[in-house]
């Protein structure tokens, strides 16, 4: 039972102290052509992306152009 409480302890201090590692944005796509676009026709496209790192990753601003 002593041995048994140690292994949990020891697992719960390692994943404890395991690095994190910081937020990563990756875009599968980071352009988009829209082709021939009539002045005043409004266009739309949605960019998906992920977080690869561990970290909560936080977006506090965009850009359109």
């Amino acid at each position: 039972m002593r041995l048994c409480s140690c292994i949990i302890l020891l697992v719960t201090a390692i994943s404890v102290a395991a690095p994190q590692q910081a937020p990563s944005i990756r875009f599968p796509m980071t352009t988009r052509d829209a082709g021939k676009v009539e002045q005043g026709i409004p266009i739309r496209h949605v960019f998906t992306f992920s977080n690869e790192g561990t970290r909560t990753l936080e977006i506090t601003g965009i850009v359109h152009s």
